[in-house]
């Protein structure tokens, strides 16, 4: 035992101090691959997903608040899927357009979001992916004959994407603004304590993430909407970031080996967009995915005033020729 420790005291203990290094690397590798892991969140399934007049009831019975204008003479059913600082009602717009070619579009909140606030703690994305493949698998048993299209903005690009994987149920996927920057976080000094704190001890906790709606939008009314929605208390774990962060780098991945075809929308004012990752993914899209580029417009494409005229002279011919 004492030639041990006389072993890390040598060399003016410079053993013992590599041993430290060694050991607080191993740690935190440890740390990092334990934080990683986004847990599968496996449905409680106690009865089919079901589509009512103001929510989605999921296999495990939670009620997903919605937002549908149903047109009866319609054979197409938008599915909307919000992104990070939206809510279900951000799709009226977009609804309206799509009642002018008679379809139908359906947006839902998602848990912890909107009318779905609750004090439940945030557990998995794979929860957020579960209950976009509900809300299409009730519309498909209520709707059985119309075909079905994810529109994901941002985060909810994400979601889409993967609750698009093997799913016979959606014929087609549009995504505006996939999120190709690598920090959403702005830096201070408080926010690095805060990672800090919630890389070691507590993933849950919250982080002070504000998100300017000037930058999101040009949109007067709907930065008005999101001023609002600030004063909820709508706020971000790390837990939450972290894993969005890891499902995102996957996410161009998973829609080049999607069987569905795909629109992808790309504002040039999009505040989380990475330029230079923009071009390298523009490259690699295949045959099945159609990349429209928009010259204006920031981050919340679908209530930007380009929404109306990319709606009629892409999105539009886009859904036609698939249908």
């Amino acid at each position: 035992m004492k030639n041990f420790f006389n072993f890390f005291i040598a060399n003016n203990g410079l053993y013992g101090i590599i041993f430290l290094v060694l050991l607080v690397c191993l740690l935190l590798l440890l740390r990092i691959i334990r934080i990683k892991k986004i847990p599968k969140d496996k449905v409680n399934v106690i009865q089919a997903s079901e589509l009512r007049d103001e929510f989605v009831l999921t296999r495990d019975q939670y009620q997903l608040k919605i937002y549908q204008e149903i047109n009866q003479r319609s054979n197409v059913i938008i599915v909307g899927v919000h992104s990070l600082q939206g809510q279900k009602d951000d799709f009226k717009l977009l609804s309206n357009l799509c009642q002018q070619e008679q379809w139908s579009l359906i947006a839902f909140d998602r848990r912890g979001v909107g009318k779905n606030v609750s004090n439940e703690k945030f557990r998995s994305l794979n929860t957020n992916i579960n209950d976009t493949k509900d809300v299409v698998s009730a519309i498909k048993l209520k709707y059985p004959n119309h075909k079905i299209i994810l529109f994901g903005e941002a985060i909810g690009a994400t979601i889409a994407s993967y609750a698009c994987k093997n799913n016979s149920q959606v014929d087609g996927l549009i995504i505006g603004n996939l999120i190709t920057k690598n920090s959403l976080y702005p830096f201070s000094l408080l926010v690095f304590f805060k990672l800090f704190f919630a890389f070691f001890f507590n993933r849950n906790i919250t982080l002070p993430l504000y998100i300017d709606p000037k930058d999101i939008s040009s949109n007067d009314a709907y930065i008005t909407n999101m001023s609002q929605r600030y004063t909820l208390k709508q706020v971000w774990s790390f837990n939450f970031l972290w894993q969005f962060k890891h499902l995102n780098k996957k996410t161009p991945r998973v829609i080049r080996n999607l069987q569905q075809p795909t629109l992808i929308l790309q504002s040039s004012d999009d505040i989380f967009s990475d330029q230079r990752q923009l071009k390298v993914l523009n490259r690699k899209w295949k045959a099945k995915q159609k990349y429209h580029f928009v010259s204006s417009g920031k981050h919340a494409l679908i209530n930007e005033p380009e929404i109306k005229d990319l709606f009629t002279q892409i999105i539009q011919p886009w859904v036609t020729n698939l249908l």
